[in-house]
């Protein structure tokens, strides 16, 4: 087997690029869902029926009803177009 001739390179030279932000525009299409992280005992668990490490889709009368029940809580934007935008936007 016949071996490839040596070829000497070019020492690689430094070059220094600026980047422009870019501007884009985004759309995001589906359902909504919101995450609600907040701390609860077990005993407020079972009074609700929730299911921990679980997620579980309900109604605006029934989120009213939790929220008014819990403690403090963290909401964020949820399901993977949510996701999506809001990643994209930060």
């Amino acid at each position: 087997m016949k071996k490839a001739p040596y070829i000497q390179r070019p020492s690689p030279t430094r070059v220094i690029t600026t980047m422009t932000p870019a501007s884009i525009d985004v759309v995001g299409i589906g359902n909504a869902i919101v995450d609600v992280t907040a701390h609860a005992d077990d005993e407020f668990h079972v009074r609700e029926a929730l299911v921990k490490g679980t997620m579980t889709l309900i109604d605006v009368p029934r989120a009213e009803a939790l929220y008014q029940m819990m403690g403090p809580a963290i909401d964020a934007s949820g399901g993977s177009a949510g996701d999506l935008v809001a990643r994209i936007g930060r």
